[in-house]
């Protein structure tokens, strides 16, 4: 079935999944194989390699890998290289990198404790160790941990608005209301603040 891509059998996972590792051994056997930056690209360029009308049919693994090695990574900037100095895309690491593929197989994620205990647990211990290292003691802290700090400001906005609209958010909205609510930050705010305000 030309169209069964996402089927894959014991034989198959191991065969992408092999030439995956590779390439991730590759990377940080040699951080400077890649520029830091990809070359300057014009969108005509991408709309030619990713653009066009909606598939039809599928793409075979092992072809979407190699579009990706060939395609995706040459026009993405090379957070590990020695010169990259940004401050947002660290470098990453060997281990999480794998353990990323494990955790995502298998849906590892904090949902709820009937589905996911460990994941949860796991959560609030280390929430907890942050709190601790930040100078809060004991088990006071609580939290969520988040996928970046982009979700993590959309989210304190959201619970300062509830806790302090003083009416309910949720069954009235925020639209005529007094006092309107209004967040102050300074000049140096993540650009999150303006688009989750």
């Amino acid at each position: 079935n030309n169209n069964n891509h996402l089927s894959m059998d014991s034989a198959d996972i191991k065969r992408l999944g092999y030439a995956i590792v590779d390439r991730i051994a590759e990377e940080y056997d040699n951080p400077t194989r890649r520029p830091t930056f990809p070359p300057e690209q014009t969108v005509s360029d991408m709309e030619a390699a990713f653009g066009g009308p909606l598939p039809v049919n599928g793409m075979d693994p092992i072809t979407l890998l190699d579009h990706i090695l060939t395609s995706v990574i040459p026009n993405a900037a090379n957070s590990n290289h020695p010169n990259m100095m940004i401050n947002v895309l660290a470098g990453s690491l060997p281990l999480p990198s794998l353990l990323q593929a494990l955790t995502s197989a298998i849906q590892l994620r904090p949902t709820s404790w009937k589905e996911q205990p460990a994941s949860c647990y796991i959560e609030k211990t280390v929430v907890q160790w942050l709190g601790q290292m930040v100078g809060y003691g004991g088990s006071n802290s609580a939290g969520y941990i988040t996928i970046g700090g982009t979700y993590a400001n959309m989210m304190g906005l959201a619970m300062a608005r509830v806790h302090k609209a003083g009416w309910d958010i949720r069954q009235e909205g925020v639209s005529g209301h007094r006092p309107t609510l209004v967040a102050y930050v300074s000049d140096q705010a993540h650009s999150s603040i303006e688009r989750s305000a």
